[in-house]
């Protein structure tokens, strides 16, 4: 099954005033709450390694298999986390999450992981092989043709 990532999603991931700090943290004047741009970020990040694995099919709008929901909330959480200074909320366990995440996200694009393919199929996929193989053209002229010219 394909699934949006919501901030609700986030929220089972992080206790509400670690979210709170990281989505008002080192903010200049202005700028907007960094946690829709994360989403999206990460979402789309998903969406690349799976569509690097020539067998899937990229799903509608901004979806993402539910196979790599907990990868992509762990790098939804670290990324949020490396906004802070210091690395206040960076402890080994969210390091190590991060880095499987990572790894998991790989074995997708390598097609070692199996993807349940989308109901309905986005009309943007990623970019497929651009080889085209064309056979030889048959001969217009035979060695027995050309004999004695």
């Amino acid at each position: 099954m394909w699934i949006e990532l919501t901030e609700a999603d986030v929220l089972r991931k992080l206790a509400a005033p670690e979210l709170e700090a990281a989505r008002t943290a080192v903010l200049d004047a202005g700028q907007a709450d960094p946690l829709a741009e994360v989403i999206e970020e990460i979402v789309r990040e998903v969406r690349g390694r799976v569509a690097a694995c020539a067998r899937n099919v990229l799903g509608e709008g901004s979806t993402i298999p539910d196979e790599c929901q907990a990868a992509a909330l762990a790098r939804i959480r670290f990324e949020l986390a490396t906004r802070l200074p210091g690395g206040v909320l960076l402890d080994e366990d969210r390091r190590t999450a991060n880095a499987n995440a990572i790894a998991f996200l790989r074995d997708v694009a390598s097609c070692d992981v199996a993807i349940v393919q989308p109901d309905t199929a986005s009309e943007d996929q990623a970019g497929k092989s651009s080889i085209k193989f064309v056979g030889a053209s048959k001969r217009r002229a035979t060695r027995s043709q050309l004999k004695g010219l």
